[in-house]
């Protein structure tokens, strides 16, 4: 278990007790601090997992991906049938609703095959670092 893993399951415990802490709080004053305790823990856990999440991205499945159109994503080629230009880039998704007629995901300036997801190209949230790369 990484550092970054072990401080948001610390920080959890902290928030879990606090909020069982909240119901025998005896003034509004004690609530208050420990209301004020909970949200700057719940940041504090949202924010290293953010952190967790750049530094470890997971490739996306293809529902994932569907739900990033509009957005910016990270795309590794595996395969250099899959792109002529670079092995990797961040493109803007259009539309990802690949089917048997059109089984092409979109972007700004490209079109992949959807059937060579995983196998030739594959998708990220964040850059991953080198090495740790879903290939």
């Amino acid at each position: 278990m990484n550092d970054i893993k072990k401080a948001i399951d610390a920080l959890k415990v902290l928030s879990s007790v606090s909020l069982s802490w909240f119901g025998t709080a005896a003034t509004e004053e004690q609530r208050n601090v420990l209301e004020n305790d909970i949200n700057s823990l719940d940041l504090a856990i949202e924010a290293l997992q953010e952190k967790s999440e750049r530094e470890n991205p997971k490739a996306l499945t293809l529902e994932q991906l569907r739900e990033r159109e509009g957005k910016p994503v990270y795309v590794v080629y595996f395969s250099s049938s899959c792109s002529i230009k670079k092995p990797s880039e961040w493109l803007v998704l259009k539309l990802c609703n690949p089917t048997v007629d059109y089984p092409f995901v979109v972007f700004e300036g490209e079109r992949l095959n959807a059937m060579y997801y995983c196998r030739g190209w594959i998708a990220y949230d964040h850059e991953p670092k080198e090495g740790e790369r879903n290939e």
